[in-house]
């Protein structure tokens, strides 16, 4: 299932249309699904936490 969702997703970034609308949106399309994703996410919020504990920021 998850090989299906990831071919998929990279013949949708390859095509003119994929790759116009992620760019409308301000992404580049570049394939990048499983662990490759999730440790891009991880590295992004731990970076995100520092800087808010960094800056003293709190949640209200």
């Amino acid at each position: 299932m998850i090989k299906l969702l990831q071919r998929e997703a990279q013949t949708y970034a390859a095509s003119a249309t994929g790759a116009e609308k992620l760019r409308s949106l301000g992404m580049e399309p570049k394939l990048m699904c499983g662990e490759v994703f999730g440790g891009r996410v991880a590295r992004e919020v731990a970076t995100a936490s520092q800087m808010a504990k960094d800056l003293n920021l709190k949640v209200e």
